[in-house]
């Protein structure tokens, strides 16, 4: 078993974040501690499957081609 306090107050950003597989990512590094901010073309998909965990973090909506707005997401 991994030691989940290792994403205990780590900033995680994520792309695809409405696929199937990274909203259930997501759930699990929220559950682990970490503060996830979530980067995806479309406002709605799997994370809609979660309830309440679109609340627990922070979703950007763009395309991974606009790398300005990536850098600026990551340097935040």
């Amino acid at each position: 078993m991994t030691d989940r306090t290792f994403w205990t107050g780590r900033r995680v950003f994520v792309t695809g974040a409405n696929g199937f597989i990274c909203a259930w990512l997501i759930e699990e590094l929220l559950n682990a501690g970490a503060e996830v901010v979530g980067y995806d073309r479309s406002p709605a998909g799997a994370l809609d499957l979660h309830p309440g965990l679109r609340a627990r973090m922070t979703l950007e909506l763009g395309d991974l081609t606009d790398q300005p707005k990536i850098e600026r997401l990551l340097s935040e």
